[in-house]
């Protein structure tokens, strides 16, 4: 009986401190989506979507696209917990903090707009020679 109870002892003392672990790597993963803006261009997405709704149906909408966000950003960060280590995040997450990290986030939003406008530069001259080629 003794033995019996030390054995659980020991794996309720592994699984608190695997939880811990997990907790931990957990809030890594949300730090980064947040430094990195990962989960902007959902809010993007969705800032004004409750304009598009009746007045008197604004609040019941905010709250069921509220609880549809915190599904999607546990899906992500779960994603990102699957494909990367702790020690993977803690060193992304050291990179972040970095010099060049920082510089990199401070950018990223002059980054997008101007990848976004190569982008559909990019996409006019292949439709232009999608036009060229399918005559």
């Amino acid at each position: 009986m003794k033995k019996l109870l030390i054995a659980a002892a020991f794996v309720a003392a592994v699984y608190s401190a695997n939880a811990q672990s997990q907790d931990a790597f957990r809030k890594d993963v949300v730090q980064y989506l947040q430094m990195s803006k990962s989960m902007k261009a959902f809010d993007d997405m969705t800032k004004d979507m409750y304009k598009n709704v009746p007045l008197a149906k604004q609040a019941d909408f905010k709250k069921e696209l509220a609880v549809i966000m915190t599904s999607l950003e546990n899906k992500i960060i779960n994603i990102y917990m699957e494909e990367f280590t702790p020690e993977d995040m803690k060193a992304v997450l050291g990179f972040y903090n970095s010099p060049a990290g920082q510089k990199l986030l401070a950018k990223t939003d002059v980054l997008y707009t101007k990848g976004q406008s190569v982008g559909q530069l990019w996409g006019q001259e292949i439709q232009a020679l999608m036009t060229k080629y399918a005559q």
